[in-house]
């Protein structure tokens, strides 16, 4: 045990088996001089973290919340809906991926709310919390599920009596599209 003001103990230098090794390492450790951190180091640590907490809620939708490091959750209730361009149509971000351009969020549907066609950018996902939507014609109830591939044309979206959607998508969506004149275009 090295005690402050005491020399460091010899390293033996001699080659010997990778075992042996390991069981010098822990006197390399004490081989150097002990030095105190300087007196700022704890504070300064601590305001780095704050700050950087700060941008990772700030990154982040309302009602987020960060049980431990990697981890983030959105207590939807705590969000408030936001409107679109689209009347009778709002919703609550829960996440996107500025990478991949993914959004994840929650959409209402009000009652009577057509959503234009559009070609996807990238697959979409979508699952009915409430109510009914219609979906390429398709009436789809709380409980279903449906998914578009890349290039689908998707016409006929909207809801008679309102509804609410979990939607994962693409937020490279072209809008505008005719479906008539071009069809879709899938990805293999």
């Amino acid at each position: 045990m090295r005690g402050k003001g005491n020399p460091p103990a010899a390293i033996d230098s001699t080659p010997r088996r990778a075992g042996d090794i390991a069981e010098q390492l822990p006197e390399l450790g004490l081989a150097a001089p002990l030095v105190a951190p300087p007196a700022r180091l704890k504070a300064r640590l601590l305001e780095r973290f704050a700050a950087e907490s700060t941008v990772e809620a700030a990154e982040h939708p309302e009602g987020s919340f960060f049980p431990k490091p990697g981890v983030v959750g959105v207590r939807s209730a705590e969000a408030t809906w936001k409107p679109t361009p689209l009347p009778g149509l709002e919703v609550k971000l829960l996440f996107r991926d500025e990478e991949k351009g993914i959004s994840t969020k929650l959409v209402r549907f009000g009652p009577g709310t057509t959503y234009p066609s559009h070609r996807h950018g990238g697959r979409e996902e979508v699952y009915v919390l409430e109510g009914t939507v219609w979906v390429n014609g398709v009436l789809l109830r709380a409980g279903d599920y449906c998914r578009s591939e890349k290039g689908t044309v998707e016409t006929g979206t909207y809801s008679e009596t309102g509804g609410m959607i979990l939607s994962v998508s693409s937020d490279r969506d072209e809008f505008g599209v005719d479906p008539a004149s071009e069809g879709d275009r899938t990805s293999p």
